[in-house]
């Protein structure tokens, strides 16, 4: 805890993270976060906006159930839906993962991607009003709600850096958003449409990495998972400054991750599927033998990352 303290303190002595992670992952950082802000309060606050069962662990997929993701919505679900139906947009920007980092109407982002929710998020748990600050009228609770889950999401690689292809099956940068066209530059949906092991490379990511990673650590639970990654100090630069300016700071470090998943990646071949009468193209990718290995080793330290980092925004919020 002393680290812990350490940490947050500089941050803010400065100042004055397509299912991100699937369940277990989301609940992992949810669970480190729950130990590092236990007795401050930052806990405090958390808890006048969860109701008396829920813990960061437990409400870490909300927002992915908000997504029809868990069964039946719920009716505080549905309202959000109802209110926010780009909500799906909020979990990932689609930068190509060779860029240098996240920049602003770069190809890819969006004013309602994951950075700008993050933003927005954060701005909402500070208490500043305006539209500007909160232009999609989230509550409070929703914020924070989305916040646990998006940091996780963030520090996914596949939620920042995608891949775009041309006609020639060559991971290319496109030039501007125009230029996805379809016909000489394709987007891959977040990797969704890259096919590894019979699933997609996203789907891959999202579960695989992580149970590759828990399994490596002989858990069985993301709890126990969580204390593991917390037995050692994180591998994570500190993040100073404007605590709203963090989530930009974040995909631009993310994408370096990025570069590491798609590396030694190799298209063997383009297939045309049709869905609902519209067409579209799948890529068949082809692997290096130790990428299942090196993936968990990546999503472990990321995940880490994210617990950490989701205590750190807690913290500077409420500090």
């Amino acid at each position: 805890m002393s680290w812990l303290i350490g940490f947050i303190g500089l941050a803010l002595t400065v100042s004055t993270a397509t299912f991100g992670w699937g369940a277990p992952g989301h609940e992992t950082v949810g669970a480190i976060a729950d130990q590092l802000i236990a007795g401050r309060r930052a806990e405090a606050e958390v808890r006048k906006l969860l109701k008396p069962a829920e813990t960061l662990e437990r409400v870490s997929t909300w927002a992915d159930c908000a997504r029809d993701d868990c069964g039946r919505l719920t009716d505080e679900e549905r309202q959000f839906v109802h209110r926010n139906p780009r909500q799906a947009h909020y979990h990932f920007t689609d930068v190509p993962f060779q860029a240098a980092g996240y920049a602003e109407r770069g190809v890819g982002t969006s004013d309602d991607d994951i950075v700008h929710i993050l933003k927005q998020c954060i701005q909402v748990l500070q208490g500043v009003r305006g539209r500007s600050a909160n232009p999609h009228n989230f509550s409070q609770r929703e914020a924070l709600l989305l916040l646990v889950h998006l940091i996780g999401d963030v520090h996914q690689p596949l939620h920042v850096g995608a891949a775009y292809l041309s006609d020639k099956n060559a991971f290319v940068v496109p030039a501007s958003a125009a230029a996805v066209d379809h016909a000489r530059i394709f987007k891959t949906d977040g990797d969704n449409e890259l096919i590894f092991e019979s699933r997609s490379l996203h789907s891959f990511w999202d579960s695989r990495a992580v149970s590759d990673a828990m399994r490596r650590a002989q858990v069985h639970t993301p709890a126990e998972f969580a204390a593991v990654l917390m037995q050692s100090a994180p591998n994570m630069p500190i993040v100073t400054g404007d605590v709203t300016k963090w989530p930009a700071k974040w995909a631009t470090e993310t994408l370096a991750v990025s570069k590491e998943a798609h590396e030694g990646l190799a298209v063997e071949q383009r297939e045309e599927r049709g869905t609902r009468g519209e067409t579209h193209f799948i890529w068949r990718v082809a692997a290096p033998v130790d990428y299942a290995k090196t993936a968990s080793a990546l999503a472990a330290t990321e995940l880490t990352r994210a617990g950490y980092r989701l205590a750190a925004v807690l913290e500077a919020v409420w500090h």
